[in-house]
């Protein structure tokens, strides 16, 4: 009896091993959700992108952007496996497996005539068009606390929800843009700086 009952114990053990390995198989072979916080949608992260595409070669990648808000939605409700966000709020049901402080740059183009300064100034700042995330972001709202701080008004020449038409808008000499400096340029000879 305890010998019949041993190997129906180990039977069953087999059973979810089993389900547990067709189930890990599936995820393979299916997509790998991610959302990411509008401001945080750039080229920079594609290099990550790329090797978790090669890493997982059966997995196609959909990514999702969101403000950032909806994005933290999105994550707690178990729409998407993970999310790129800025600045995660204090959620117990949201786990923070990665966070890191991004300094604040200003980019430009490098004809600019404020890059031959080394330091530039929040006032220097204002005396140039920007190029900002929307007013909901939470790059905005940072960008907006800290010159209003000093009681200056941002001179603001475009507000987009892309970084990319951002980053394409500095680089063609639109005008300068404040952000994290993850978006800053690794490249010596790219056209920002």
């Amino acid at each position: 009896l305890m010998l019949c009952e041993y190997y129906d114990h180990r039977m069953a053990e087999h059973d979810v091993l089993l389900s547990g390995l067709a189930a890990l198989r599936n995820v393979r072979t299916q997509s790998i959700r991610i959302v990411a916080s509008e401001c945080l949608m750039a080229a920079p992260f594609l290099p990550a992108l790329m090797n978790v595409s090669e890493k997982y070669q059966d997995a196609a990648i959909e990514l999702m952007s969101a403000e950032s808000n909806a994005a933290h939605r999105v994550i707690l409700n178990d729409t998407a496996h993970f999310g790129l966000l800025l600045d995660s709020p204090d959620d117990v049901r949201l786990r923070v497996h990665a966070a890191a402080r991004q300094p604040f740059v200003v980019l430009m183009a490098r004809q600019h005539p404020l890059a031959i300064h080394e330091r530039i100034t929040p006032e220097m700042v204002v005396e140039n068009k920007l190029l900002t995330p929307l007013p909901s972001s939470r790059l905005f709202e940072i960008i907006q606390t800290v010159f209003s701080s000093r009681g200056l008004s941002l001179n603001i020449a475009l507000k987009s929800s892309s970084m990319q038409m951002i980053l394409n808008g500095v680089e063609r000499g639109f005008g300068i843009a404040l952000l994290p400096a993850l978006f800053a340029p690794e490249d010596q000879n790219s056209a920002l700086i």
